[in-house]
């Protein structure tokens, strides 16, 4: 899988808008541990180590955060190769986190977690290029069919922030 340059979807003013290129990886959902039975970007599900990310683009940083509606909103973190251009970039626009410790998610088994998943989602935004054939041969990556709902895109244009969220109007 071969990055791709970051479209305006989410909050309008994000930094990592048309400058970064990444793959999306989304956390599980801390309550049940379990990923949901569908899927918003198509039919194949690709699941990857959260070790293996961390392997090689450990460095973290804050990007994004916007309303879903109600009291949920989504999340986007991006995990850069140190030293890398992405990880320049980062380091100069975005808010640094710790992966051990942060109010997002954290990494158990293997896998990812969102924390507080009845309030917001968390994407991963990964800025490397990842050879599923060889995650699979080694066992560190699974593909399975789901089913596909939603646009199976981002919003054009992004997200405005929730007028009347009061998480969102800071």
């Amino acid at each position: 899988m071969t990055t791709e340059l970051k479209d305006n979807g989410g909050d309008l003013r994000s930094p990592i808008n048309g400058q970064l290129r990444g793959l999306f990886v989304l956390s599980q959902n801390y309550a049940s541990g379990e990923l949901p039975s569908f899927s918003y970007f198509g039919p194949r599900r690709i699941q990857i180590e959260a070790d293996e990310l961390f392997r090689t683009a450990p460095n973290l940083y804050f990007a994004d955060f916007y309303c879903m509606g109600g009291h949920k909103h989504y999340v986007i973190v991006v995990m850069t190769k140190p030293g890398s251009t992405a990880d320049n970039f980062c380091r100069l626009h975005l808010v640094p986190l710790d992966s051990k410790n942060n109010p997002f998610f954290y990494s158990s088994n293997g896998k990812m977690y969102s924390l507080n998943a009845e309030y917001f989602e968390v994407e991963v935004f990964y800025t490397e290029n990842l050879n599923i054939t060889e995650l699979q041969a080694r066992k560190q990556a699974i593909m399975t069919t789901v089913e596909p709902v939603g646009q199976g895109h981002s919003t054009p244009g992004g997200k405005q922030k929730g007028r009347c969220c009061s998480i969102c109007n800071v």
